[in-house]
């Protein structure tokens, strides 16, 4: 169950996102943070589509660095992303 302030966070951010924009800050919601690489393995998307909105959402205050881990397809050190709440 989703709790009041997720609620609230989320009705006062729809509509200033672009539809691509909405759906990976929805997974990042469900998903409770993840990597360019996870986010574009669970969308099905390219890599290039995925970094433009993680982006625009860090630009518009409501995605953040969590932490950092390594990517289990190169070993490189990956930004985690995590929503803001509130």
């Amino acid at each position: 169950m989703m709790q009041q302030t997720s609620m609230d966070a989320y009705q006062s951010i729809k509509g200033k996102l672009n539809h691509n924009e909405q759906i990976v800050f929805d997974q990042l919601q469900v998903s409770g943070g993840c990597t360019n690489e996870k986010l574009s393995n669970l969308l099905g998307w390219s890599i290039n589509r995925i970094t433009g909105r993680t982006k625009s959402l860090v630009d518009k205050g409501l995605v953040k660095e969590m932490y950092r881990e390594p990517s289990p397809s190169s070993n490189k050190m990956c930004i985690v992303w995590g929503v803001i709440h509130g």
